[in-house]
């Protein structure tokens, strides 16, 4: 619960990481700042000396030989960690395999050697880790056998390896430019809400940034999403029980209209109404709002399944046109795959009068969902609000120049088109 009020728009809370490291699927990398051995990147090293990590300097460390870009990141911080422990193995993995899956042991080994530090074992013993879900995924073996092994190889260790790689599973967040994570120690203790009041981006220096999206009081809980907030119910809370290991009962997870937006709702073959699931805490049948027909929730949840890999697949404008055709007949206008269409759509290049009618209610339609789904100062208001100002005011130019609206209107347009991009600027505060 948050001890002080926060406005839309302020900073609740900056964290830095207590472990960084590769991810579970790696070919070799530089193991202090996680540059490709064969295309190390000299701009995004995190070394004290970026300008040092180049292709040609790749080479081995001479303490563990395990591949570092140079003596820089030989001593960096992150290596340091794990350097004299791997020095001390027998064997070392070949590191020209396309995925080295011994890589999948480094982050979970920095926990487990960090972890002999009594402040950091503080922090990381309130942790959750999920290791007894972890190791029923029909993919565990082939994803940490490797790791594990080489783990169980170290003696000493306070946590055990699995312990090591639930952390990892559970808490740890992905980085945008490189295949790796960071665990942050105090940024772990959010919960999770689809609905949340804050959002997250990592910010320079490796620090992850939470920001209020909506006015917070004194005592309300502190919520992030885990993921964007685009798939409806039928497939996101799933999801998330197979991602994260617990069930969501956030008021949008609950809701089986889903915040009256019928985001997931199919229009029922026999009466052409709704189709909803009715519980979505106990898996119960979806049924029609009118006829109360009924469907089971397995038979929804492929047929959902299917259809947003079909959406997935579709680029090109005429293939995106046909394919909302073809499902406003099946769906709730308001549904998650024909938003996530219509939000295809409107990226594309638009010159004709007919198309620019069609995005702004497109657009238009995509920000009243998305308000609901997302309230607040949130990017894709950001980004939804440059778009409606874009076929706005193309659209005003083709009828001021036709006389269908005089100067002062279209002046009035562009003065609303100003305060949208007033809004949207707020929304985008803190990312540069």
């Amino acid at each position: 619960q948050s001890l002080h009020a926060f406005q839309a728009g302020e900073v609740v809370l900056t964290d830095h990481p207590l472990v960084e490291g590769p991810g579970n699927r790696s070919a070799a990398t530089c193991l202090n700042c996680l540059a490709s051995v064969s295309t190390a990147d000299p701009s995004s090293c995190s070394t004290t000396d970026p300008s040092s990590c180049s292709t040609a300097d790749c080479a081995s460390c001479s303490r563990c030989g395990w591949p570092v870009c140079n003596a820089a990141c030989e001593n960096g911080r992150w290596h340091a960690i794990e350097c004299s422990t791997l020095a001390k193995l027998d064997e070392k993995p070949d590191f020209q395999l396309e995925v080295c899956s011994e890589y999948s042991a480094i982050f979970a080994l920095r926990v487990c050697i960090l972890a002999k530090q009594k402040e950091v074992r503080e922090k990381l013993d309130f942790l959750m880790d999920h290791a007894d879900d972890i190791v029923k995924e029909e993919n565990f073996e082939e994803l940490w056998s490797k790791g594990l092994q080489l783990i169980a190889k170290v003696d000493g260790l306070p946590y055990s390896g699995l312990r090591g790689v639930g952390i990892f599973c559970t808490n740890a967040v992905s980085m945008p430019h490189r295949n790796g994570r960071w665990l942050y120690p105090t940024f772990s203790f959010l919960s999770h809400s689809c609905v949340s009041n804050c959002r997250f981006y990592p910010h320079p220096g490796q620090m992850v940034l939470v920001r209020a999206q909506v006015d917070i009081k004194c005592g309300d809980e502190i919520t992030i999403s885990y993921l964007e907030p685009g798939l409806g119910t039928v497939l996101r809370k799933p999801y998330i029980e197979n991602m994260w290991y617990f069930s969501c009962t956030c008021t949008l997870c609950t809701d089986p209209t889903e915040l009256g937006t019928y985001f997931s709702a199919m229009t029922c073959r026999k009466c052409r109404d709704y189709v909803v699931q009715q519980n979505l805490l106990a898996d119960e049948v979806w049924q029609c709002n009118k006829c109360k027909m009924t469907v089971d929730c397995k038979t929804m949840h492929t047929l959902a399944k299917t259809l947003h890999n079909q959406v997935k697949q579709v680029a090109e404008k005429n293939e995106v046109e046909g394919m909302i055709e073809k499902l406003s007949d099946l769906l709730h206008p308001n549904h998650f795959l024909l938003l996530a269409l219509k939000e295809k759509w409107v990226k594309f290049h638009h010159t004709e009068r007919q198309d620019l009618e069609t995005g702004l209610k497109y657009v238009s339609d995509i920000i009243r969902i998305r308000k609901i789904m997302e309230p607040g100062l949130t990017l894709n208001l950001g980004e939804n609000l440059k778009l409606l100002n874009q076929f706005m005011l193309n659209l005003g130019r083709m009828r001021l120049s036709a006389g269908e609206i005089s100067k002062e209107e279209f002046m009035k347009m562009a003065l609303g088109a100003a305060s949208n991009i007033k809004f949207a600027n707020k929304c985008f505060e803190g990312l540069s």
